[in-house]
């Protein structure tokens, strides 16, 4: 059976990260965040996807 898709906006290293690596074991992750720089240790220890996005832009949304 295929993994459900989590998706975390607003991805840094604090309480998203936490999310994010309890999630990692039962689900396909994306996290998406303003700054890549934030959120690219939590992607590479979660091996989640990693989508650029400032979510206060509703056409980017």
């Amino acid at each position: 059976m295929e993994k459900a898709r989590a998706v975390i906006i607003g991805a840094g290293d604090g309480l998203s990260a936490s999310l994010a690596r309890e999630l990692a074991c039962d689900h396909r992750l994306t996290l998406a965040a303003r700054s890549g720089e934030r959120m690219k240790a939590v992607a590479e220890e979660t091996g989640a996807e990693m989508v650029l996005l400032d979510a206060t832009d509703k056409a980017a949304v």
